[in-house]
């Protein structure tokens, strides 16, 4: 939507001048992946001895199994002085560790191999030209006609094969690199003399940006977007121009996958002298006086004022307008509008916006999510518009009381979350802007309501897809000490309605360098929390982290997070007297179709039985179940809410396993998104529907007459099992509990049955497991909605489903021997990639055949070119024949300028 402009003079306006205009580069980059190692140095690299002593400020390199590699990891970073590798016994575990030291002088610690370089690789040189000699793919005329074309986002380690001895457990065991990606493009010649500006949303893990052979800069945070001005490096010759990205995986801080390369979009915006800063628009909706009636949907009176930043990149004053106009978002209906005047002089000015919205604004919420835009228009003298955004954004209260926890528009509010990594089967950490919402989706529905961004800057379409979907949000900076990325992330971030609190910095990434309670790791904190409030002075979210240390009297969090220990929750109160909230909980972790343990074969049993030390089970750590004193969130209106680890399962830490486990086993749901039968008692205890659920299966061929015990998650009182038909006996269901059984096997089926209230007749609903035949056929059906209302051909992802059955339509939870599922589409279309939730499958994420696990898997397909109007998708299984899904292709080609 475009509004006319307010009339004013500019000085010196010589011609209409062009409004700005962003480019997106998401197609044609070329791609070469480089070592998988860092690059080796000689001893003589590393002169000074630190044997025996232990230093502190380190990173931990995890990729890093022994003293060399440890060097050479340290060898490939620039910024590096010294390595420190464990190999084991006197000083701890295992592990290497690089970097520059703190000021705390280094301590004797016997064990520890290390050595130092006390002069350190120059870095290059911004606005100097590349070495063509270190590194050919930086010049311009490179020949890169070999290399392969992608698309972004692209996570290239996800397309590798996992390596016990060239990968690490944290990472999944898939080798890390570095990558190496260029774009050609010629830029508009009308764009010419303008500023342009060279966006990344994310890249990781460190890279070099050159353009034409020229380098620009250098960025470590692999997570936070970035953006060079390129403006001086461009040529309008007619002729391509070049930018060379440099990306190195090997330099991470993480302990769980973080993938690889171009993750996320990438953007080219040409602006004139006079524009609006980037996410330089705050609009803060202030809900005034009571909400009456007390609903999280009523409407209220809001007020909304609007600093927009306008920056100028010219020393001539000028005199500009800035037209507004709010619209309900969906429906396009105005709901204000107006024009301001100001005079911008200098390189930055801030003009001020100041609206109220009417006194029906339809508030943000859980339940109903109402959105409204705001479109800015910057013009001059003559009604050119220089530059115009469009925020969204929603009023809403929301407040963490001391006693009674949290409150969303006057309503208590208990915070069911859970915390997630960013990557999915098939796609690495490159997930399609148009998943997000799945994922999202995928949680809501076992009765989620709020998000973690685990642990880092989230992807932008994740927070739209929770502002339009009701999902609150903990908006997390990667690391402490990293003030300018936490101001990066809250003036992004701060329009969303969805985000209620901010967080520091997780655990050990707390440690700014002189351990987590040192005087400059709370220095540290403190500046990002000043940085926070700076750019988010008006909504009033709380600043939080995920660290126990900080749970003090004194502590300088205004929501204390309580890491695990749900015994910890009464004296924490006491302690800090501020609201409370557990950032992080739980750790079960259990595999979908598991009921025996064997970590030697990494599989981890389903019951609600395994957690680690530091952990908790769902029954115990929401329920406060054999917790001391009964201390549980659910069971404590003080403590606001809190955060499952996980939601999804998700690469790397596979904990309590090793290899050949390559994921997690934390989540509530599997990496292909399949419910296990944990998922169930969050649907009982979060949801808002009656809950019925047996497990296991009931194919024990072989165990006739033998105990297995079965368990119901249920929010009924009480629940009844028989087995063929034969009563096992009723058991009441405790609060944020299950029932349980052991029954002895005999070929048939199990039932449950819930009865309302303890003492009942008649039960008021059943459940029940048979034992399967033997395979026959394939069942391929859209799973969960993704591609059921078609699959748009810009972007858009369709989600198919297989099942192995039986001749009469069961799923056969156990095969004899591995299914193989070949999947192929029909021509427009591809196979992106595929999984099954399996723990220990080391096949290529993006291949297009999988073997099933416990009688399901899964595929993902998408659309190429605009020509075709459906998707056939076929799937296939030796001995099982073949089953097909269709999908609509819909919509057209997004009228997006791309480069």
């Amino acid at each position: 939507m475009r509004l006319a402009p307010l009339l004013v003079s500019l000085a010196g306006a010589a011609s209409p001048p062009l409004p700005s205009r962003k480019y997106d580069l998401s197609s044609d980059w070329f791609f070469n992946l480089g070592s998988t190692t860092p690059p080796s140095c000689s001893d003589d690299t590393f002169p000074d001895s630190y044997d025996d002593q232990q230093c502190f400020g380190l990173s931990a390199a995890l990729y890093a199994h022994d003293e060399a590699s440890c060097r050479d990891a340290c060898c490939s970073d620039i910024t590096c002085s010294i390595f420190q590798w464990c190999p084991g016994g006197s000083c701890g575990e295992a592990s290497c560790w690089i970097g520059t030291p703190t000021s705390t002088p280094c301590v004797a610690q016997e064990g520890w191999v290390s050595n130092g370089r006390s002069e350190l690789p120059p870095p290059p040189t911004p606005a100097s030209d590349c070495d063509a000699s270190v590194t050919p793919e930086c010049a311009a005329d490179f020949d890169d006609s070999e290399w392969r074309s992608v698309e972004l986002p692209h996570d290239y380690v996800v397309e590798g094969t996992v390596d016990e001895i060239l990968g690490d457990t944290s990472h999944g065991y898939l080798p890390i690199g570095i990558g190496w990606y260029r774009k050609h493009f010629v830029p508009p010649a009308e764009r010419e003399g303008q500023l342009a500006f060279l966006d990344f949303e994310g890249a990781m893990g460190a890279t070099e940006v050159y353009v034409n052979g020229i380098f620009v800069a250098s960025k470590v945070a692999g997570y936070t977007p970035f953006r060079y001005e390129i403006s001086s490096y461009l040529s309008f010759s007619g002729e391509a121009n070049v930018v060379a990205v440099k990306t190195d995986g090997t330099l991470t801080d993480s302990w769980w996958y973080d993938g690889g390369g171009l993750y996320r979009a990438a953007s080219l915006t040409f602006a004139g002298q006079v524009h609006l800063a980037r996410h330089g628009v705050y609009a803060p909706a202030l809900v005034q006086g009571d909400i009456t009636p007390a609903s999280s949907s009523s409407p209220a009176t809001a007020a909304v004022s609007v600093p927009a930043t306008v920056e100028v990149s010219s020393s001539s004053p000028a005199s500009v307008a800035v037209a507004y106009a709010v619209t309900v978002k969906g429906s396009g209906e105005k709901v204000v509008s107006g024009s301001v005047d100001a005079s911008v002089d200098g390189n930055v000015t801030v003009i001020d916006v100041p609206f109220d919205m009417p006194k029906d604004t339809l508030l943000w919420s859980i339940e109903h999510p109402s959105l409204y835009e705001l479109n800015i228009v910057l013009s001059d003298a003559a009604g050119n518009a220089l530059d115009e955004t469009t925020v969204t954004f929603g009023a809403r209260r929301a407040e963490f009381t001391l006693n009674d926890g949290f409150f969303l528009n006057d309503v208590p509010t208990k915070i069911l979350g859970v915390a997630n990594h960013q990557d999915l089967p098939g796609f690495g950490v490159a997930v399609p802007d148009k998943l997000q919402a799945h994922r999202l989706e995928r949680m809501q529905a076992f009765g989620s309501n709020a998000w973690r961004t685990a642990h880092n800057c989230p992807n932008e379409a994740l927070l739209d897809s929770a502002d339009e979907m009701g999902m609150l949000v903990w908006d997390e900076n990667h690391k402490n000490g990293q003030t300018e990325e936490a101001r990066t992330l809250v003036r992004r971030d701060r329009n969303h309605p969805s985000i209620i609190i901010w967080s520091v910095c997780n655990e050990i990434l707390c440690d700014a360098g002189d351990g987590v309670a040192g005087e400059g790791s709370l220095q540290a904190a403190a500046d990002i929390i000043a940085a926070y409030r700076e750019e988010d002075p008006l909504m009033g979210r709380p600043v939080s982290a995920n660290q126990n240390d900080w749970l003090t009297a004194d502590t300088l969090l205004d929501l204390p997070g309580v890491d695990y220990h749900p015994e910890y929750y009464d004296e924490t109160f006491k302690i800090t007297g501020k609201p409370l909230i557990s950032s992080e909980t739980s750790s079960a972790f259990g595999d979908r179709g598991e009921y025996t343990n064997d970590f030697d074969n990494g599989i981890v049993r389903g019951y609600d039985t395994e957690f680690p030390g530091w952990g908790n089970t769902a029954e115990g750590a929401w329920g406060g179940l054999g917790i001391e004193d009964g201390q549980g969130i659910l069971s404590r209106d003080f403590v606001a809410g809190g955060f499952t680890w996980t939601g999804w399962d998700y690469k790397g830490e596979p904990t309590p396993t090793s290899w050949p486990s390559v994921t997690s086993h934390f989540g509530i749901i599997d990496t292909a998104g399949f419910d296990k039968d944990r998922t169930f008692w969050y649907r009982a205890w979060w949801g808002q529907e009656k809950v019925l659920h047996v497990f296991p299966h009931w194919n024990w061929e072989g165990r006739e007459g033998e105990a297995v015990e079965v368990w119901s998650y249920s929010n009924y009182a009480e629940v009844e099992l028989l087995v063929n038909g034969e009563s096992q006996g009723r058991k009441e269901v405790q609060k944020w509990g299950h029932a349980a059984w052991n029954a002895t096997y005999a070929s048939g089926f199990i039932e449950v049955v819930g009865y309302e209230k303890a003492g009942d007749e008649e039960g008021a609903e059943n459940m029940r497991v048979e034992t399967s035949g033997q395979a026959v056929g394939l069942v391929a059906k859209v799973m969960q909605g993704v591609g059921a209302e078609g699959v748009d051909r810009d972007g858009g992802v369709g989600k198919v489903e297989v099942q192995v059955v039986d001749a009469d339509g069961r799923v056969v939870p156990v095969e004899e021997g591995e299914v193989l599922v070949k999947f192929e589409v029909s021509q427009g279309g591809r196979v992106v990639g595929t999984g099954s939730g399996n723990n220990v499958d080391h096949v290529r994420d993006g291949s297009d055949t999988r073997a099933v696990y416990h009688g399901k898997c899964m595929g993902w397909v998408m659309a190429e070119g605009g020509g075709v109007e459906e998707l056939v998708v076929k799937v296939s299984a030796d001995g099982l024949g073949e089953a097909q899904v269709t999908f609509d292709v819909v919509g057209e080609a997004a009228g997006v300028d791309k480069l």
